[in-house]
């Protein structure tokens, strides 16, 4: 599985499990754990290939923008959804 399908496939797990959810504009701004897993996704495929430091970077600013840190070198598996990623 690619990539995007990976990221897409968190997206869709959230809107299918998640009886809160209500709309595209909740989802963009009050899901911050959906988008720190896109994010890691990302930088974990930069790890494996190598490129440790942009990887460290980009969730070091994800870690900015959800509260959520997650190492890029982490091994998460499929559907993964963290619903309350601060103060729990």
């Amino acid at each position: 599985m690619g990539l995007f399908a990976e990221i897409k496939e968190d997206f869709s797990n959230a809107y299918k499990n998640d009886p809160a959810l209500n709309s595209g504009f909740d989802f963009l701004f009050n899901y911050p754990g959906v988008w720190a897993v896109a994010w890691y996704r990302v930088a974990h495929k930069l790890y494996m290939a190598n490129f440790k430091s942009l990887a460290r970077i980009i969730m070091g600013l994800t870690q900015i923008l959800t509260n959520i840190d997650i190492h890029p070198g982490a091994v998460i598996g499929k559907r993964v959804f963290i619903d309350h990623g601060t103060g729990v």
